[in-house]
C-alpha cells in the first residue's frame, strides 16, 4: 500500500512538473521576439492623519494649533511605467509623483500666540494666524523581471524616493512686525528592493472572443537610506536652525489589480495601491524638537507614513 502511494504521489508530481514545463516552453515559444508595454494613468494618494502635536500655543498654553489641523487627505498625481521583456526575462523603468498635497488652517487669539519650539517664539498681544502645509512625492525606479510561470514575474531592482515637506506659519511676533515660521523637510531616499506579481485568475472571451479580465496583484519591499534634512527660518528675524541625519528606512509597496484587456494590444486596468514607508522626517514632528532662537539645532525625527489609493490606466502592448 505504502508502495502504491508514493508511485501515485510520484506520477502526479511528474504530470505536474510536465505541464509547468510545457506551459513556460509553451509561452516562450509565443512570445519569441521582444515585446513592449506602456502603462499610465491617473493616481490619487491618501495620506494619513498627522500625529497630535501641538504647533502653537497662547500665554495659558491653550492650543491655538495641532498638527491635525492641516491633514493633508488625498491628491491627485501621475503612475507610468515602461517595460521591455524577452522570451523569459525584461527590463522596466516606472515613475510614479504627487506634485504637491496642499492645506491650510487659520486661528486668532487674544492672549498671545507662540510656536512651540524647545524655547517658543511668539508674541502676547493680538495674534492672527496663518498655518499652511505643503508635501510632495516623486519616485523613479528600475526593475529587471524573470517570468518562471505564464501568470507570475519576480522583480529586483533600485528605487529612488523623494519626499519634500513644507510648513509655514504666519503670525505676528511683535509691534508691527509680521514673520513666517518657515519648516522644510527634505527625505532622500535611495535603495534596492524584490517583490513579484502574479495573475490569481483569469477569464478569456469574457464578453466577446479575444478579450480577457484578470485578477492580481502585486507586492515590493526593500532597504533604503534615507538622508533627512531639516531646515528652520524665521522671515524678519535671524532666528534659523539646521539639521541632517541618515536613517534605515524600510519601504513596503503593494496593491490589487483588476485588468481588462481589450484587444491583444489595449487593455484597462484599475487597481487600488499601498505604500508604507518607515523612518522619513515630516515637517510638524520637527517643530517641537527644533531650537532656532537659541542653539540653531533643527529636529530629524523620523517616523512611519501612509499613503494609498486607486490607480487607473491605459495598458499597451507591442
Amino acid at each position: 500500500m505504502k508502495m502504491k502511494r508514493v508511485a501515485r504521489l510520484l506520477l502526479c508530481s511528474l504530470i505536474f512538473g510536465m505541464f509547468m514545463l510545457g506551459n513556460t516552453a509553451a509561452q516562450a515559444q509565443d512570445e519569441d521576439r521582444f515585446l513592449v508595454k506602456l502603462q499610465a494613468g491617473p493616481l490619487g494618494l491618501f495620506r494619513q492623519g498627522n500625529d497630535d502635536i501641538a504647533l502653537v500655543n497662547d500665554n495659558a498654553v491653550l492650543e491655538l494649533v495641532n498638527a491635525k489641523d492641516v491633514n493633508l487627505g488625498i491628491a491627485p498625481g501621475l503612475d507610468a511605467t515602461l517595460g521591455g521583456r524577452y522570451r523569459m526575462f525584461g527590463l522596466e523603468f516606472r515613475y510614479f509623483g504627487l506634485h504637491e498635497w496642499s492645506s491650510d488652517h487659520d486661528a486668532s487669539s487674544a492672549n498671545g500666540a507662540w510656536v512651540w519650539y524647545q524655547i517658543p517664539i511668539g508674541n502676547a498681544g493680538v495674534n492672527l494666524l496663518a498655518t499652511e502645509y505643503d508635501s510632495k512625492l516623486h519616485n523613479i525606479e528600475a526593475n529587471v523581471r524573470w517570468w518562471p510561470f505564464d501568470r507570475l514575474s519576480i522583480l529586483a531592482g533600485f528605487r529612488y524616493l523623494m519626499l519634500d515637506e513644507n510648513l509655514d506659519i504666519t503670525q505676528d511676533i511683535g509691534p508691527g512686525t509680521i514673520a513666517t515660521h518657515e519648516i522644510e523637510t527634505a527625505n532622500t531616499l535611495l535603495g534596492g528592493q524584490v517583490g513579484l506579481e502574479g495573475i490569481i485568475v483569469r477569464f478569456k472571451d469574457a464578453f466577446f472572443q479575444g478579450d480577457e479580465i484578470s485578477f492580481g496583484g502585486w507586492a515590493k519591499g526593500g532597504y533604503f537610506n534615507n538622508h533627512i534634512k531639516t531646515d528652520i527660518s524665521i522671515t524678519t528675524t535671524t532666528y534659523a536652525a539646521k539639521g541632517s541625519d541618515d536613517k534605515s528606512s524600510f519601504l513596503c509597496e503593494g496593491a490589487l489589480n483588476i485588468g481588462y484587456k481589450i484587444t491583444k494590444n489595449v487593455a484597462v486596468d484599475l487597481r487600488y495601491q499601498v505604500l508604507w514607508i518607515q523612518n522619513v522626517g515630516l515637517a510638524p514632528e520637527q517643530v517641537t524638537g527644533s531650537d532656532p532662537g537659541s542653539s540653531g539645532i533643527a529636529s530629524t525625527k523620523a517616523q512611519s507614513v501612509l499613503y494609498h489609493g486607486p490607480w487607473v490606466g491605459i495598458v499597451l502592448s507591442f
